[in-house]
């Protein structure tokens, strides 16, 4: 898969929360992949020294929702591939909630 050439973030939901030197940062983050638009939402854990540097970043997305996302629309006999692994791996994670 090669990298996204531009992305767009956009502050949702909680947007950004503090607590002592730790933020929180909810956002989605728009992008193209050959030619195909998709929202990837995302949390952000910054947490932060005395001199109010970063000293730790953690992010977090749901990369099968992103995957369906691409999936659903990606053309022809490869997205169809596409479609069904994506559709396995979604009923092999369900079956292990139940």
């Amino acid at each position: 898969m090669r990298a996204i050439p531009k992305a767009t973030y956009r502050l949702t939901g909680i947007g950004v929360l503090t607590a002592g030197k730790v933020a929180v940062r909810e956002t989605v983050v728009e992008e193209v992949w050959e030619g195909i638009d998709f929202d990837e939402p995302a949390v952000a854990v910054i947490e932060f020294n005395d001199d109010r540097e970063i000293q730790r970043m953690r992010s977090y997305y749901d990369k099968l929702g992103t995957m369906q996302q691409i999936t659903a629309k990606y053309p022809g006999i490869k997205g169809w591939v596409f479609r069904k692994l994506i559709s396995f791996v979604v009923a092999q994670g369900q079956k292990g909630l139940s």
